[in-house]
């Protein structure tokens, strides 16, 4: 990409506006152009489509690597998604010495976390 800024900036200095010599020659003005501007515009037009040519892009290896996700000990793969699931419960016990009536609950929340599987080539 950066060759192709530079040919196309190349391209875009070659057509630039000269400086007027006496006599009028060496003007760029439209519908006049320099022997020299048309050579260098050319050469610029060559580096571009030379660059355009050689960018096929990235030619990627016949093998393919096939790899299995693995959770940690207590992890769940999910399909869907692709991350591992970890779900536990949490208990709390409370203790308290009273007199008279006592109403104890116990709440159980599940806790889920994720994380990312293990890459690990087959």
């Amino acid at each position: 990409m950066k060759k192709l800024i530079i040919g196309a900036m190349a391209l875009a200095l070659s057509a630039g506006v000269n400086a007027n010599t006496p006599g009028g020659q060496g003007t760029f003005a439209f519908g006049e152009a320099t022997t020299a501007q048309l050579v260098a515009m050319g050469v610029s037009l060559s580096v571009i489509a030379a660059i355009a040519a050689n960018m096929g892009g990235v030619s990627l290896p016949d093998d393919v690597v096939e790899f299995d996700l693995i959770c940690n000990q207590g992890g769940v793969l999910d399909n869907n998604t692709g991350v591992c699931v970890v779900t536990t419960t949490g208990t709390t016990t409370a203790t308290v010495s009273v007199s008279g009536t006592v109403t104890n609950t116990v709440i159980t929340v599940p806790v889920t976390s994720t994380y990312a599987p293990i890459l690990v080539p087959r």
